[in-house]
């Protein structure tokens, strides 16, 4: 689609580069502009619906702004362009970087068309592209305020200052703040009615307008995308050096508008921005206290989360070359094992090369900002569950041969790799941790979406393991028995129900008063004798019953014992924060997919034993799936026929056959299906191939 999109364009961009009065648009470049339209409009309907990739479609408006070598000459093509832009201005602003870019052009754009319109001298005063815009502002309490500029950095630094070539000789002397001021004003006017002829103009006024809502809108919903910093002269893009405002001939609030009654409240809102810009250019100046910060663990914690959001925000996972593939990606997320992390950049030869000093909590803050990355709705992606599962595999597998080859000399730290169970996946504390604290629920279903699919490539990648899962719910208790059942499954206690906890204890008191002797036949040894007998036998059976069944869940009020009730404030508070962990682990363990190989024949079953018991509620639910297993699977093999008899009313509607009792299934359950679904189609396209079937399975099923 965008490559036919470039065809139209291209086709239309020679009508406009040689427009001129005589000039008539031909029969072709009016069956492109036609081609151009419809497309552009089935593009944003595939983008909405989520038929085509949101980042690259982006990116290719911006592109195509990029290419435009003379804007003088693409004047006309902007009118095509630009309508674009303005329809996926919303979803620009959810990048910081893609907005600093549009903001970019569009600056470089505005400060071409005033320049290519001043006559005067003063023309090269007005647009200074190392001084922001935002200090052009006509109010001279909003330069002053500000403060005395910084003259260490370079000229663009000098946010309090004005014009770059008079504020580096002025910039010492604090008191020539107002007349800086003053000197502004008359650019600033002339730029106004430079923008007041513009807009006169049938011609341009669309191009100004679309360009200065394009830098507003940018200011009020991403001012973070325009503040200025100096990364370092030669080791950056223009773009990512200075700030976009920098090219602007004035600030965003003066830029035109069209008319309505919101303009003035838009305008206080503009200034606000471009205060918040202002003050954001200060600190970049000063680096953030960058040294001082960085010297904390906090902040090399911070730092390094920060790094590495931004690894995966920059990688192109839609290609994949010598610069840009998983192996460049996981070098940037992952420090070697072994490497002691300082405040500045270490030398290779100060490096802990001991892979044996590894663990697991050196990765803790990597793995958790990679799992909030994929289940995140602020990005967008599939490809983002399977990315990590492969990035968590890749560092399991480098840290677990680092491991093994160090054998001989066993750490003695009790987090290290070599002292964890064997078999138990790395990572498996650090992710059910994330599960226990952070992980989302089925509240916001596109977050709960993204966590099912993220936990289904780590089971699927050997990095989560859900047997190891499951074993830890049933140690800890927290999952019932049965679906809906919290009874105990140890037997019942022929002890009195309300026997308080503190009251029982598994190993023989040293003095035990019977209930019923308490008022006085404390003398009578011989039915003392037979009470403790009683309460000796009764105390046996119990640590009996607790050693047959080890590992059964833990009953929910806390208790080792059925029937045992706590009472008090502190048994309740316990009982609600047993049942919000309960309801949130088991709605994973019923979402969850596993995949359907023999190897996970176990945690199956194990799966549904915790989820539905042994009755009969588990067998209705495994039948209810298989049901509907087979029904979907028949579809593939029906002979479908069309009526094509016009005139004809229609019987039934045939959304009455469809059965969307699917769409309610847990995730698991729809997984199962769809895998069922996948080897019936793949035994009947082998079966057409071999020979011995007439039919493929059809494809409107």
């Amino acid at each position: 689609m965008l490559k036919f999109l470039k065809e139209q364009l291209t086709k239309l961009q020679e009508y406009y580069q040689h427009s001129s009065s005589s000039s008539v648009i031909t029969e072709e470049q009016k069956i492109a502009l036609k081609q151009w339209q419809y497309c552009t409009q089935l593009t944003k309907y595939m983008y909405q619906e989520g038929l085509i990739e949101r980042q690259e479609l982006l990116q290719w408006i911006i592109d195509l702004l990029e290419k435009l070598k003379s804007f003088s000459t693409d004047d006309g093509i902007l009118k095509l362009i630009l309508p674009i832009a303005l329809q996926y201005l919303d979803e620009f602003v959810q990048s910081e970087l893609m907005s600093r870019r549009l903001a970019y052009l569009c600056s470089k754009k505005l400060s071409q068309l005033s320049n290519n319109s001043e006559q005067s001298g003063a023309s090269n005063s007005i647009l200074s592209p190392h001084s922001p815009a935002v200090n052009n502002n006509t109010s001279s309490n909003s330069i002053t305020s500000s403060g005395n500029p910084n003259s260490t950095g370079p000229p663009g630094t000098n946010t309090t200052a004005n014009n770059s070539s008079a504020g580096n000789n002025t910039a010492a002397n604090s008191n020539n703040s107002n007349n800086n001021t003053s000197s502004a004003l008359v650019p600033t006017n002339t730029t106004q009615s430079l923008f007041s002829e513009y807009m006169s103009c049938g011609h341009h006024r669309d191009i100004v307008l679309s360009l200065s809502a394009i830098i507003q809108a940018i200011t009020l919903e991403c001012p973070t995308a325009l503040v200025w910093n100096c990364i370092g002269e030669g080791k950056s893009p223009s773009v990512l050096n200075g700030s976009p405002l920098d090219h602007l001939p004035c600030s965003p609030a003066q830029l035109p508008m069209p008319q309505r009654s919101s303009n003035s409240h838009l305008k206080s809102q503009l200034k606000w921005g471009e205060d918040l810009i202002r003050q954001r250019s200060l600190a970049a100046e000063g680096r953030w206290s960058c040294d001082k910060w960085h010297q904390t663990s906090s902040g090399q914690t911070i730092n390094k989360i920060l790094g590495v959001l931004d690894a995966l925000d920059r990688h192109a996972f839609e290609r994949v070359d010598a610069n840009n593939s998983l192996d460049t990606l996981y070098s940037k997320v992952f420090l070697p094992p072994g490497t002691k992390e300082n405040a500045q950049n270490q030398q290779p030869s100060e490096e802990v090369a001991n892979k044996n000093d590894y663990t697991v909590q050196q990765d803790e803050a990597v793995v958790h900002i990679l799992c909030e990355w994929a289940v995140s709705g602020l990005r967008f992606g599939e490809h983002r569950a399977i990315a990590v599962a492969k990035l968590l595999e890749k560092r399991q597998n480098e840290v677990t041969a680092g491991s093994s080859s160090n054998d001989t000399e066993p750490g003695d730290d009790k987090d290290s790799v070599s002292s964890m169970p064997a078999g138990l996946p790395v990572f498996q504390p650090l992710l059910m941790k994330f599960l226990d604290q952070d992980a989302p629920t089925d509240e916001n279903k596109t977050t709960f979406t993204n966590l099912v699919h993220l936990f289904a490539e780590l089971i699927r990648h050997e990095v989560f393991s859900h047997d190891a899962y499951m074993c830890t719910l049933i140690s800890r208790g927290d999952l019932p028995s049965t679906g809906g059942n919290t009874t105990s499954t140890h037997p019942a206690s022929n002890k009195p129900a309300d026997t308080p906890m503190d009251e029982f204890d598994l190993k023989p008191p040293t003095k035990i008063e019977p209930q019923e002797h308490r008022g006085g036949h404390m003398d009578d040894d011989s039915k003392i004798d037979d009470d403790l007998d009683k309460l000796l036998q009764h105390i046996k059976e119990e640590q009996q019953n607790s050693m047959d069944a080890p590992d059964s869940p833990k009953d929910v009020t806390g208790s080792l014992v059925g029937g045992i009730v706590l009472h008090g404030e502190q048994h309740q508070t316990q009982e609600s924060g047993d049942k919000t962990k309960q309801s949130r682990h088991q709605l994973y363990t019923k979402h969850f997919p596993i995949p359907q190989d023999e190897s996970y024949y176990h945690d199956c079953n194990q799966r549904l034993v915790l989820l539905y018991g042994v009755g009969r509620e588990r067998d209705n639910a495994r039948h209810n799936v298989k049901k509907m297993t087979k029904e979907l699977c028949k579809l593939f093999t029906k002979k479908f026929s069309i009526d094509v008899a016009d005139g004809g009313k229609v019987k039934k509607h045939s959304r009455s056959e469809f059965n969307f009792d699917q769409q309610h299934l847990s995730f698991f359950d729809q997984h199962y299906m769809t895998w069922q679904c996948s080897l019936t189609v793949l035994e009947m396209i082998q079966s057409f191939a071999l020979g011995n079937s007439n039919y493929l399975p059809v494809q409107v099923s």
